[in-house]
């Protein structure tokens, strides 16, 4: 849960670094949550709203776990092609950091 409190804390942060771990246990507390949201309220407002909520937040965490990658922001581009590109950015995501604190 901290890591997905420190997603939205740093949700405006596009130059940092975010470690795997960081990442995917926010994605998934991320996932959790939405899950929950869209059980309770199914295709509502309140879903629409949570989704359009935390765009900004996934973004920034996904181009700060590509830059902890050695990528650039412009790696995200991959996902815009349906099917292969997301899996090319998942393989991406599961790579180790390339710098050390």
């Amino acid at each position: 849960m901290i890591a997905y409190i420190d997603m939205l804390r740093h949700y405006i942060d596009f130059n940092g670094r975010t470690r795997r771990c960081e990442f995917w246990i926010a994605s998934l507390t991320d996932l959790i949550i939405t899950t929950l949201i869209y059980y309770f309220f199914g295709k509502g407002l309140i879903t629409y709203l949570y989704l359009i909520f935390m765009f900004i937040p996934r973004l920034s965490l996904s181009i700060r776990r590509l830059h902890d990658t050695g990528r650039t922001w412009l790696s995200i581009l991959w996902g815009l092609i349906p099917a292969v590109g997301e899996i090319i950015l998942f393989i991406f995501y599961l790579c180790p950091s390339k710098y050390e604190n």
